[in-house]
């Protein structure tokens, strides 16, 4: 689940319902022995644990997995305000071949200034939205997709984070993911602009 939500050079928001224990328990299956991957979990996430975090992934990589050099996955329900700070000089300082990833109970503990940092995803919205931006249909018949995303996006049927939902399938194709992951993270960006991008690589 979590790997899915990993982009170099990316700091990504999970908020999940899902209990502190089963969402520490998943990480810790499929991550927690890796020497790449940098796993802290705490319900109330203090200033230690984060000075540690940090401490850990400045680190050298033993070699990288999913291509990140090195991947850091914080895991809480909480978090202090002086924690909130130090978390958000990493983000700030995070080196391009590197990830973190923020697997938190929700997004309304964290400061503003941190959730501009990172990209916001509920695990209840990926696979949603409209799938349909997939390889094997003609360019008009993408861009005709495009059209039909934007409409539910203006209608607010659907989100931004649906949108990086529907993004998941070109994953495959890496430089084009990236890219439009990376210009959704971007505040004011054009939905439609990335979209359309998408549809005419593809």
């Amino acid at each position: 689940m979590i790997g899915s939500y990993i982009q170099k050079g990316e700091a990504v928001l999970v908020y999940s319902d899902t209990p502190y224990s089963e969402r520490h328990m998943s990480v810790q299956k499929n991550f927690d022995t890796h020497p790449d991957v940098v796993v802290y979990a705490e319900e109330k996430l203090k200033m230690e644990t984060v000075r540690d975090f940090i401490y850990e992934m400045q680190k050298a990589s033993t070699g990288g997995i999913f291509g990140v050099e090195k991947i850091g996955i914080l895991i809480c329900d909480d978090i202090v305000l002086p924690a909130q700070h130090a978390l958000l000089k990493a983000l700030e300082d995070l080196h391009p071949a590197t990830s973190i990833v923020i697997y938190a109970h929700s997004q309304s503990v964290f400061m503003s200034t941190v959730l501009s940092r990172v990209i916001q995803i509920s695990d209840k919205e990926k696979g949603r939205g409209n799938n349909v931006l997939i390889s094997g249909k003609t360019a008009a018949e993408r861009l005709e997709a495009v059209k039909k995303i934007m409409k539910d996006f203006d209608d607010e049927k659907i989100t931004k984070q649906d949108i990086i939902s529907i993004l998941e399938q070109v994953k495959g194709n890496a430089e084009v993911y990236s890219r439009a992951f990376s210009m959704l993270k971007q505040p004011s960006v054009s939905v439609k602009y990335v979209l359309e991008y998408v549809a005419l690589q593809l």
